[in-house]
């Protein structure tokens, strides 16, 4: 995935893009697909005159529910540089927040039996001084996500933790 340039600061590196999971699109396909069989019953059922706005009907339905959570998705963006990490939101109506790799002061994650088998997760980020932390939702493999904002910080281990010994 391409980053905008004007997105950067000279001699900044891009290190990791990535959009939400893919499963904020599931309950538009699965709209789909009860449109897609009230128009099989529209075919079996009526006459051409009526199953034709019935279609139409059920086409542009979905066109206007699933439209919004398409873009939605589509360009929403997280980019991950050696000196911080910026996720950016929208098409027309834009918002985004840049958070310096330096103000982090701990990440964690959470994944529940479906997000796991699913692969995404929530990422939360806890930053210096009397900030509010940040979270990052359905964001694809968090735990690769975690160990890639600390690479790029320059640990291997957040600070105060071991890593796991069994003896």
């Amino acid at each position: 995935m391409r980053v905008p340039r004007r997105w950067l600061q000279p001699d900044e590196r891009v290190l990791a893009t990535f959009r939400p999971h893919w499963r904020r699109l599931v309950p538009i396909v699965a709209l789909a697909m009860l449109c897609g069989a009230g128009a099989g019953v529209a075919l079996a059922a009526l006459d051409p005159p009526e199953r034709t706005y019935v279609i139409a009907g059920l086409v542009a339905g979905w066109l206007l529910v699933a439209v919004r959570p398409i873009t939605r998705r589509w360009f929403s963006r997280y980019v991950l540089t050696d000196r911080r990490l910026v996720a950016r939101f929208g098409m027309i109506a834009r918002s985004g927040t840049e958070l310096p790799l330096t103000h982090i002061a701990n990440i964690g994650f959470r994944q529940s039996i479906v997000q796991r088998l699913l692969g995404y997760g929530t990422v939360t980020i806890e930053l210096l001084g009397d900030r509010d932390d940040v979270e990052l939702i359905d964001v694809p493999d968090p735990s690769s996500v975690e160990s890639a904002i600390w690479a790029a910080r320059g640990m291997d281990i957040p600070s105060g933790e071991e890593p796991f010994d069994e003896a």
